[in-house]
């Protein structure tokens, strides 16, 4: 498994480098190449929240259940506000029903996923349909991988319940925790650094600067506590069940609660202390001037 010294910063907010115009203008193109060679017009209108797709029957039919059954009945469809992913992933999941092999990576595979199982992509439909196909992506590529297992993970928070009822969640925690433990492990890094303890913490001055120069060292740390606190929670979890070693566990968690509790309670007591003494120096003010009048 790899773990890069490097950190997905601000992942939240990167986008995949595959962006929805392109996607489109490939759709647009897939859909009147098969026109032309089947002779057959379009004949169904899915709805996705504000945008609407045009499509062939046989390519939804022939690959997921829930067309299968859904256009039996109709031509028009409107999908519901809780489909995974929205019209973007729906677009890409409609450009591989057209047998397109557009690329998959970590940032659009959480959603990708879910959309098919919504669908029921599964192989019971069509051979190497795409619940297994994203499914062998996640376990034999983003898992491998601590970069691409954060960003999965990070994108899998506005995809719950599906997200977690597909196990990706688990998925992805339990990765992160045992490449973490294999951090910890790792002989050579070991003895070029030891990493941090509990009674090392406690042995130094605590400091903001402190702080940034362990952190700067053990940057898969710095990831472990960007994350929300259900995950973080459930990582910490993962790395006990793994075996790491509580001297290890327990400054992971005294960085997550400076970071998101202390801190903010420290801002917090400086903003209010900040406020006392400017009301309380605007009140000499007031009373110096009431005196001079006097």
């Amino acid at each position: 498994m790899q773990m890069e010294s490097a950190s997905p910063k601000d992942s939240s907010s990167a986008s995949s480098p595959f962006s929805s115009p392109s996607v489109a203008a490939l759709l647009k193109i897939k859909i009147i190449s098969w026109s032309q060679e089947t002779g057959l017009p379009v004949s169904v209108r899915v709805r996705v929240a504000e945008r609407t797709f045009h499509l062939h029957r046989n390519p939804l039919f022939s690959r997921s259940g829930y067309f299968k059954r859904r256009l039996i009945e109709t031509t028009q469809l409107e999908l519901p506000q809780t489909f995974p992913g929205g019209p973007e992933t729906f677009e890409m999941i409609a450009l591989f029903m057209y047998g397109s092999s557009t690329l998959i990576d970590p940032f659009n595979v959480a959603a990708l996923r879910c959309a098919a199982e919504f669908l029921e992509m599964t192989e019971e439909f069509c051979s190497g349909n795409l619940c297994e196909r994203f499914d062998l992506y996640l376990n034999q590529v983003v898992l491998q991988n601590w970069d691409d297992t954060l960003i999965v993970l990070q994108r899998c928070q506005a995809l719950i319940p599906w997200s977690e009822e597909l196990l990706i969640v688990s998925r992805c925690i339990e990765s992160l925790a045992f490449m973490a433990c294999m951090e910890i492990l790792d002989p050579e890094r070991r003895r070029d650094k030891p990493v941090i303890t509990l009674e090392a913490l406690a042995g130094q001055a605590w400091s903001c600067e402190a702080v940034k120069e362990i952190l700067s060292q053990e940057l898969w740390i710095k990831d472990l506590i960007a994350l929300p606190f259900g995950f973080f929670k459930r990582i910490i979890g993962s790395l006990r069940r793994q075996g790491m070693k509580e001297k290890y566990v327990s400054p992971i968690i005294v960085f997550y609660a400076n970071k998101w509790v202390l801190s903010k309670k420290t801002i917090q007591y400086w903003e209010s202390s900040g406020e006392r003494a400017g009301d309380a120096t605007a009140n000499d003010k007031g009373f110096n001037h009431t005196t001079r009048r006097h």
